[in-house]
């Protein structure tokens, strides 16, 4: 399932509304993200207007990316190489910006939403 379709999907069926903030439903993660992400919104995420680092701009994500470039971590990693950025957020959420933070954290919403890996559900397995 194509991931425009993947959301529209979770959206309609209720599971996740594009209102829901990373601090709602991504509070549970074994790194809570920054504070000042809270109230990121997943339309945000979804429009790259949400304001998170890129995590790729990280430091600590180059040097794991030389050190092991045929092991990809977790999501959950992923996004936690964005939370030492300084400021917390690039602007306040309204400008587009691309980020491959929006989309890790968009995929661990849909995961917490249904409980199932992005990947099997984007791949519709």
């Amino acid at each position: 399932m194509p991931t425009a379709e993947l959301w529209r999907s979770l959206v309609s069926k209720g599971k996740l509304s594009l209102n829901d903030t990373i601090g709602e439903v991504l509070s549970d993660l074994p790194q809570p993200p920054p504070h000042a992400w809270a109230k990121v919104t997943l339309r945000q995420l979804l429009n790259h207007t949400s304001g998170l680092p890129d995590f790729a701009g990280s430091r600590a994500w180059q040097e794991a990316l030389k050190a092991h470039p045929a092991q990809a971590p977790r999501p959950e990693k992923l996004l936690a190489y964005a939370y030492d950025h300084d400021p917390p957020l690039l602007f306040d959420p309204a400008r587009y910006n691309y980020s491959n933070s929006d989309n890790v954290a968009v995929a661990l919403m849909g995961e917490a939403a249904t409980g199932r890996p992005y990947e099997s559900r984007s791949t519709g397995h």
